[in-house]
């Protein structure tokens, strides 16, 4: 039995990805630069291979925060993306949607929203004890030395991080 690798371009990769198509459903009316900032944003996404893991990934995303719109954006689609317990379908962006949670938790406009938001998130997946609770511990604990505000979430979810 041959095994059959399709190579596909950045740009193929980055369509694909679930984030990009929520994000794209949901500026279609917008302006063409702004279409074009959430491209980039959404290009970074399809070069990542993997959920952030060291500060390094996480910086990667910090140049987006800046981006006010981008950030508000993104925050709209993390409110309606509903991350499933059980194992993930092809549809599931676990890496695109823990890097727009890194981008949320570094952003520092909205910032009390987005911090309710994150608390939220936190208490979601402690309670249906969420197979996302290390991801979400991780960046927390990664991020709160330089976001000391995000240390109440990363010890509200200490206790269910292995």
């Amino acid at each position: 039995m041959a095994i059959v690798i399709n190579a596909q371009s950045l740009d193929e990769i980055t369509e694909n990805r679930d984030v990009t198509k929520r994000l794209k459903r949901q500026t279609v009316t917008a302006g063409d630069i702004f279409k074009k900032e959430v491209w980039v944003y959404c290009k970074k996404l399809g070069n990542c291979v993997h959920a952030p893991v060291s500060l390094n990934d996480y910086k990667r995303i910090v140049p987006f925060a800046v981006n006010k719109p981008l950030v508000d954006e993104v925050f709209a689609m993390l409110q309606t993306y509903e991350m499933p317990n059980s194992s993930p379908s092809v549809d599931v962006d676990v890496i695109g949607y823990f890097y727009s949670i890194a981008l949320i938790s570094v952003a520092r406009e909205k910032r009390t929203e987005h911090l309710a938001f994150l608390k939220q998130l936190a208490d979601k997946f402690k309670k249906e004890d969420s197979r996302y609770v290390e991801v979400l511990y991780r960046n927390m604990k990664r991020l709160c030395k330089e976001y000391p505000d995000l240390k109440p979430i990363k010890l509200l979810l200490e206790n269910k991080a292995v």
